[in-house]
C-alpha cells in the first residue's frame, strides 16, 4: 500500500516543486535514487566476478534502504537527530499558512542552519498535526571500479508526509560526492 510513497521520493530530484526556491547549482545536487539503482542493476547485470578476483584493490559496494513508519510524533521524529549539531544539506518544509514550500540549502550557500531556527520548523510542523508517515532513505555508494568508478556517497533522508501522501517536511544530508 504504502510503497508509491518510497518510490515517489527515489524519484525526486531538484526539480521538483519542493525545491523551486533553491538556486540551480543546489538543484543539481539531489539525487535521483531511482537512477543510481538503475545503474546498480546494470551494473550487476554485467558483472564478472573473476574481475574482482584478479583485482583485490576493486571494491563496490551500493546499499539502498527505504523504509516507511506509519505514525510518528513529534518526540520519536526529534529522537533521530542531534540537535546540537543538526546541519542538514538539504532542507524543505510545508508552510500551511501560505500553503507553499519553502526549502533552503546549507551546501552551496552556506548559510548557517541556525538562522533557520529549525526546531521551531519542527514545532510548527507538529502543531499542525499530531503525527504524520516517516518515510527514510540511506544511500552508500563506494565504487573503485564501476558503474561509477572512482566515486562515492552516503547520506540520508527523513520526509515527513500527511496520510495522503504529501510530503511537509524534507531533511536530508545528500550533496556530497567523493572522488578517488
Amino acid at each position: 500500500t504504502y510503497l508509491p510513497f518510497i518510490y515517489s521520493f527515489e524519484n525526486l530530484t531538484g526539480e521538483a516543486i519542493y525545491f523551486s526556491s533553491l538556486s540551480s547549482e543546489a538543484k543539481e545536487m539531489i539525487e535521483n535514487i531511482s537512477y543510481l539503482i538503475e545503474r546498480e542493476l546494470l551494473f550487476l547485470g554485467n558483472f564478472d566476478i573473476s574481475e574482482f578476483k584478479d583485482n583485490e584493490w576493486r571494491f563496490h559496494n551500493f546499499t539502498y534502504v527505504g523504509s516507511i513508519t506509519l505514525s510518528v510524533n513529534k518526540s520519536t521524529f526529534l529522537s533521530l537527530f542531534d540537535l546540537e549539531n543538526l546541519y542538514p544539506n538539504y532542507f524543505f518544509y510545508y508552510n500551511f499558512t501560505t500553503e507553499e514550500y519553502i526549502s533552503n540549502s546549507t551546501f552551496p550557500t552556506y548559510s548557517d542552519p541556525s538562522d533557520w531556527r529549525i526546531i521551531e520548523i519542527f514545532d510548527y510542523i507538529f502543531s499542525n498535526y499530531s503525527a504524520y508517515l516517516l518515510v527514510t532513505q540511506f544511500i552508500n555508494v563506494a565504487d573503485i571500479y564501476a558503474p561509477l568508478a572512482g566515486t562515492g556517497t552516503i547520506f540520508e533522508r527523513q520526509i515527513l508526509c500527511l496520510s495522503s501522501g504529501e510530503p511537509v517536511l524534507f531533511y536530508s544530508t545528500e550533496g556530497g560526492w567523493w572522488i578517488s
